[in-house]
């Protein structure tokens, strides 16, 4: 039921206009709206509007939605007489613009029909303010293309001049390849649009103004160029609301379908790449898995490539073995079989992709026998749309073309001194985890004098501090040099670790290890491969000595000896040496042996060192000795050179011991070489025959 009062006063002066109904906290005129003279101070506030009518109360009733019918009984209506009905009704929850209405006057015996005419604008019946049509779609789903986005609106009401037109979740697009940031952008939308809008990047949003009156119902265009993100995506919900002279709700618009849908951008919604195993040597299954934004259409030149496959240079095809529940989908898009060209698998597009089918194959290789890093795998579409983005690699040994092997395979060691301690330092680290119970092998490790035994094994360094993940203490064969390690916990892969052993160096020199290999045994078997030898004294198992020794005596002149003894003779003692590392600046190296002449003393004299800011040196004839000290550091291999003047007797030098040994790093007394060159300043030859 419907109450429907009737007013049958003409309409220019009759109660039927509405008045404002304040609210009922004071005493407000019905008729006037204004305040009856209370102590009330607040003013009226008009909350809703309602008609008075001093006619007849009709009670009328909806037959169905949107006819009512209302009861005449009583009625003594003369011509031309204005009747007014009044009655309320619930707008519905979506725009419209006024329908068409018609009225029936019906009796026994006649019927009129009418059609009213309406209210103008939001005053037509059952006009409901709001968006009728609010259509958007664009013009290119490629990544990074610039795409027009196009808006279709029309609104049931007026869209009065100055309304700013609000479009929201333009997410991840710029102004330009270049600019992400905010600023203005261009738009086409005839008069009734400004042609210049404000582009907001970080929320996505612009925001139009109008700048002349639109109509209800009319629709009205407008379209700017946005740039796509450079990967693909879904279709973003993009709102449109209306702010300012004309009020509309934020509501999302209606996209277009497919590659039409707003800031679709083509694309790979899934894309994985995983393999089946790291072992060199092995067959390997790499399996793919991907599904796209959008389908994909069927032309000579669509496929799909997956590239960066590095080692797989040479061209073949290979066979796809299609896993999961959609085989037969599998089979139908791109069949059983793709090829390889250069590092890249591609396959051949054989009918139309679905979007959001998740493709899953796999295909085999053959893993070579040395180790290698994971593959950075990319996957690119080519045809109705172009896409390339990386691929998500699975971890570990699962990582596409990884193959087990030592990343790091450093060793050094801590001294090269003789008879010394030697701390042996192994850096090492896998591509893959090498889990527990692994034996790591380091072999070539020959002269040490370190008997075999099981010796400790200290971690220095690992990526879990507190987890050393190595057993402490190793096996060790001295006349292979061979060092057996275990592995107590699973190690983490692409992580470094430095372990140390200690091994006794040998009383005498040596050039330390040729070559020294590492490998391992277990459930991920790594082939055997060389280790990165430290260089200078850091080459393990090199222990310092001299390479050259060698003490040159040449005669100058005879000093005769009146008490008839032997006579002495006037010499220059050279000294030459070289070591086979560096010696360290403030130590010192000693000569001992030197068989000086008693009779006159030499203590302290120089003994000049060449080059003389390297070393310096002087005679100690009371300990029958030479000390040279070092003002800087000597380099490996290079021959020093030290000359002094002393007198000695020509007989019994055969019988010289002379030694040089080194402090830093120290070398134990190596014997001299001793040499008499008795013409070298002698002119007559009559002379030099007698000293020969």
């Amino acid at each position: 039921s419907v109450m429907v009062p009737e007013c049958n006063q003409n309409r220019s002066s009759g109660p039927w206009e509405y008045i404002e109904v304040s609210s009922a906290g004071c005493n407000c005129s019905v008729e006037t709206g204004q305040q009856d003279g209370s102590s009330c101070t607040i003013p009226c506030a008009p909350q809703k509007r309602v008609f008075q009518c001093a006619g007849k109360n009709r009670v009328g009733s909806w037959e169905s939605p949107g006819i009512l019918t209302i009861p005449l009984e009583g009625a003594n209506w003369t011509a031309s007489e204005n009747h007014t009905f009044l009655f309320s009704v619930q707008n519905g929850e979506t725009a419209q613009s006024s329908p068409s209405i018609d009225f029936v006057l019906s009796n026994f015996q006649s019927t009129m029909k009418g059609s009213p005419t309406k209210g103008l604008s939001d005053s037509a019946p059952l006009t409901i303010t709001g968006w009728i049509s609010k259509d958007i779609s664009q013009s290119d789903a490629n990544s990074s293309a610039t795409n027009t986005i196009t808006a279709d609106l029309t609104v049931s009401g007026e869209v009065l001049a100055g309304t700013k037109l609000i479009l929201r979740g333009f997410s991840n697009a710029s102004l330009s390849p270049t600019f992400t940031g905010s600023g203005q952008i261009l738009v086409s939308g005839g008069t009734y649009i400004d042609s210049e809008a404000c582009w907001t990047g970080s929320s996505g949003t612009i925001v139009v103004s109008v700048m002349h009156k639109i109509l209800a119902g009319a629709e009205f265009t407008f379209a700017f160029n946005i740039t796509n993100p450079s990967s693909g995506q879904s279709a973003p919900t993009i709102s449109i609301e209306a702010t300012g002279p004309t009020v509309l709700p934020d509501e999302a618009m209606t996209s277009a379908s497919g590659t039409n849908a707003p800031l679709l951008v083509t694309g790979f919604s899934l894309n994985s790449i995983s393999q089946s195993s790291a072992t060199p040597g092995a067959k390997n299954e790499i399996r793919v898995r991907f599904a796209t934004y959008s389908p994909l259409h069927r032309s000579d030149l669509s496929r799909i490539t997956i590239s960066g496959l590095k080692g797989l240079t040479h061209s073949h095809s290979v066979q796809l073995l299609a896993n999961g529940d959609h085989e037969a989908e599998f089979r139908r898009a791109f069949g059983s079989e793709a090829a390889f060209d250069q590092d890249t698998l591609s396959l051949q597009l054989l009918d139309d992709t679905k979007e959001g089918q998740i493709y899953d194959f796999s295909f085999e290789l053959q893993n070579p026998s040395e180790g290698r890093e994971a593959a950075d795998v990319r996957i690119g579409s080519f045809g109705s749309y172009a896409s390339d983005q990386s691929m998500l690699s699975a971890g570990g040994k699962q990582a596409p073309l990884v193959v087990a092997g030592f990343y790091a395979k450093d060793i050094g060691q801590s001294t090269c001194a003789q008879s010394a301690q030697n701390t042996i330092l192994i850096t090492l680290g896998t591509r893959v985890s090498l889990p527990k119970a692994t034996k790591v092998t380091v072999s070539g490790l020959k002269g040490s004098v370190t008997a075999d035994q099981r010796i400790g094994l200290v971690t220095l360094r690992a990526p879990n501090a507190g987890k050393p993940h190595f057993a402490p203490s190793a096996q060790w064969y001295r006349k292979t040099g061979t060092l057996i390690i275990s592995v107590d916990e699973d190690t983490v892969p692409d992580g470094s670790y430095v372990v140390a052993i200690s091994l006794r160096n040998p009383t005498v020199s040596q050039e330390g290890v040729e070559q020294v290999e590492i490998s391992s045994t277990g459930a991920v078997p790594i082939s055997v491969s060389l280790m990165r030898l430290g260089a200078g004294e850091s080459h393990p198992l090199k222990v310092a000595g001299f390479s050259l020794r060698q003490l040159q005596l040449m005669v100058a002149a005879g000093v005769p000896n009146h008490s008839g003894a032997e006579s002495l003779w006037h010499s220059t003692l050279v000294l030459s040496f070289s070591t086979n590392v560096g010696l360290r600046a403030g130590s010192s190296l000693v000569v001992q042996g030197l068989d000086f002449n008693r009779t006159q003393t030499t203590n302290g004299a120089k003994f000049w060192c060449w080059p003389s800011h390297v070393i310096h040196g002087q005679l100690l004839d009371h300990q029958n000795a030479a000390l040279l000290s070092l003002v800087e550091d000597t380099e490996p291999n290079e021959t020093y050179q030290c000359q002094g003047l002393s007198d000695f007797a020509l007989t019994g030098i055969d019988q010289w011991v002379v030694t040089i040994r080194a402090e830093n790093p120290e070398i134990s007394p190596a014997p001299v070489a001793v040499s008499l060159d008795p013409c070298h300043h002698v002119a007559d030859s009559q002379e030099c025959q007698v000293l020969n």
